[in-house]
């Protein structure tokens, strides 16, 4: 069985646990871990099941049929996040596509038809979802299984990705909207604030000593800099072959390290405390 020591698994695993050996994949190599590629049954089952799979990163969290995966400073990508098997097997209830119970849910099939059959009820695993006649009682129903029936845990999460909140005012499409290029709003000088400063994020994360390396606000307000005048030119900002100008790089260092001051004058940004 693939999966961690855990069990708890990702789309990936799952997808090699519910086809078994009629899994069409190759292993490959990408950002330095493992991945697979799927082919044929096994890539719709993967394309599938990513399409319930939400990223929501004003929580931390990936989503998947009402699970929760933390993921903190959203560093991992949906298709890194693990889920508990009866994520999958919800998932394969209401979306089996054909694909007859894979052998992996067995005994949790086993377990609701079970109660099902001790109420009176037959599942109805054809039509993948419960009808109003085969309901089990859920006061009856083991807590690994509630999730089956029951609504999703977040059912404050809008069903179009568009439409989540990111804070209050903004959602992810407002932000797709300024930060994808083939948008007729994109606005290439918010998406250079936001790359850099999440290049800078890491560098003020203390280590395992306690220590940091932007540990100074000098440090930081040159770091920003530099990574700044990078960003403007890898947008398309500022020419390749041309210097960076003070009236684009500086107002991204001022957003970043609050400095207040209206004018740097010549040199590194500083920390001036004079009021404009």
């Amino acid at each position: 069985m693939t999966g961690s020591k855990e069990d708890v698994f990702s789309i990936q695993e799952a997808v090699l646990n519910m086809l078994g050996d009629k899994a069409e994949y190759w292993e490959d190599q990408w950002d330095g871990k493992c991945i697979y590629r799927f082919d044929g049954l096994a890539n719709l089952l993967e394309q599938a099941m990513l399409q319930d799979v939400q990223k929501i990163e004003s929580s931390y969290l990936i989503v998947f049929m009402g699970f929760e995966c933390l993921n903190p400073f959203n560093h991992a990508d949906i298709f890194e996040a693990q889920f508990p098997r009866e994520a999958f097997f919800k998932w394969w209830v209401q979306n089996p596509n054909g694909l007859p119970c894979p052998s992996w849910f067995d005994d949790l099939r086993l377990e609701v038809e079970d109660i099902c059959l001790n109420s009176g009820l037959v599942p109805e695993w054809q039509k993948g979802k419960w009808s109003e006649n085969t309901i089990p009682d859920l006061d009856n129903m083991p807590s690994s299984l509630k999730e089956e029936i029951e609504p999703p845990l977040c059912d404050d999460v809008p069903t179009n990705e568009g439409d989540i909140e990111i804070v209050e005012g903004l959602t992810v499409k407002d932000l797709r909207d300024m930060l994808d290029v083939n948008s007729p709003f994109y606005t290439p000088r918010i998406l250079a604030v936001l790359k850099t400063r999440k290049a800078l994020t890491p560098k003020e994360v203390e280590d395992e000593t306690g220590l940091k390396e932007l540990n100074t606000p000098e440090k930081k307000e040159r770091a920003c800099l530099k990574e700044a005048k990078t960003q403007l030119k890898r947008l398309g900002v500022v020419n390749q072959n041309k210097e960076v100008p003070d009236t684009e790089s500086h107002p991204i260092v001022r957003v970043i390290c609050g400095i207040k001051a209206k004018s740097h004058g010549g040199g590194r940004p500083s920390l001036s405390k004079k009021k404009p």
